[in-house]
């Protein structure tokens, strides 16, 4: 291997650090400075059960100044979203199984001891069982594993989506992601797996049918 290549790979990235000191306060700050510093696509691999307003205003915050954020659903296999994914200006992004299935203690991958979140504030499920990437050592492995690989997936999608049409509100991206997700249980929402499972063509195409007529070049986004 001589690198990775993820979901919008020219996207710039702004890193907002908050662990491993995690707090109420510094995930909100966070937040207002990536919304308040250019960034188009906030990416929380992160969750707490209780919800805290301070998070939820920020999320509102950067959701109204032209920022989307999204967040993992959580691990624990219960049908209870973790905050903030469950705020309402947020994506909730869920994981799935290389089955085409929620990751459950049951999916065909074979690793029983976790399972994706899920509920009633489902958005979508992105891959989310082994997936190749860098290690914060500088080296690489093959089990990233959990929601928390999911978001950034959904995040990157959600970046190209952004570039190539760069007049969409966090709300029209959102929906765009919800619309153009593969079905998995069934047509519409389930509680499952939201809207289904998410696609990078299917979004990208909408996106550029609504901007006809400009050609906008992939990758001047900011990603978070």
């Amino acid at each position: 291997l001589i690198g990775i290549a993820g979901a919008s790979q020219n996207s710039k990235i702004m890193t907002c650090k908050i662990f491993p000191y995690v707090s109420d306060v510094a995930a909100a700050n966070a937040i207002i400075y990536a919304a308040d510093n250019g960034a188009d696509v906030i990416s929380m691999s992160l969750r707490w059960t209780n919800q805290v307003s301070l998070c939820d205003d920020a999320i509102t915050y950067a959701f109204e100044n032209g920022t989307l954020s999204l967040a993992a659903t959580g691990n624990e296999n219960i049908s209870v979203l973790g905050y903030p994914s469950a705020y309402e200006n947020c994506v909730a992004v869920g994981g799935l199984s290389p089955c085409n299935e929620r990751k459950s203690y049951s999916s065909c991958d074979g690793e029983s001891f976790w399972g994706a979140n899920y509920g009633g504030d489902m958005d979508l499920v992105a891959p989310c069982v082994k997936i190749p990437t860098i290690t914060n050592s500088g080296g690489y492995t093959m089990e990233f594993n959990g929601t928390s690989s999911a978001c950034p997936n959904a995040a990157g999608v959600a970046a190209l989506v952004k570039s190539v049409h760069p007049g969409l509100t966090p709300g029209e991206i959102r929906t765009i992601l919800q619309e153009t997700s593969v079905d998995i249980l069934g047509p519409g929402w389930d509680a499952e797996t939201g809207y289904g499972r998410i696609n990078a063509l299917n979004a990208v195409e909408a996106a550029v049918s609504m901007n006809c007529g400009n050609n906008t070049i992939l990758g001047d986004t900011n990603l978070d």
